[in-house]
Order: structure tokens, then C-alpha cells, then sequence
């Protein structure tokens, strides 16, 4: 686990890193128009109880597990 300073850091770590898929709790980090085209966004936990979420959206780390892998757990 990576944590840097700033979003700006983040965002950057995100495309240098080259994910394919990235998790966050905060729905501005998945939002920033920085953001790596490219990579999956996954927002995690509360704030799905929203209905006009712009990406995909996991309650669990057992739901994440499924959108990623594809996995039966």
C-alpha cells in the first residue's frame, strides 16, 4: 500500500503505475479530471447508498474481488 500527500501525487502514482483498476473511498479522487483515462474506477464503501454514481461501486472487499477477478466468493 502507496499513500502520498496530495491528490495531484496520487493521480500521478495511479498513471505511472500503470493500474488497470484503482479503489477509493473518495468519490473526488475517481472524479478529478486528472484521472488516468484508461483505468477502471471502483468507489468503495458508504457513499453508495447514492444512486447516480458515475462508475462502477463495491460495498465489500468481497464485491471488489468479483468486479476484479471475476471470482465466486
Amino acid at each position: 500500500m502507496i499513500f502520498e500527500r496530495s491528490r495531484s501525487d496520487k493521480i500521478k502514482r495511479i498513471a505511472d503505475t500503470e493500474c488497470t483498476h484503482y479503489i477509493d473511498d473518495l468519490e473526488e479522487v475517481l472524479k478529478d479530471p486528472d484521472f488516468p483515462p484508461k483505468v477502471e474506477r471502483i468507489l468503495f464503501g458508504a457513499a453508495l447508498e447514492r444512486e447516480e454514481i458515475p462508475f462502477r461501486a463495491a460495498i465489500d472487499w468481497h464485491e471488489v474481488t468479483r468486479m476484479v477477478f471475476d471470482a465466486r466468493t
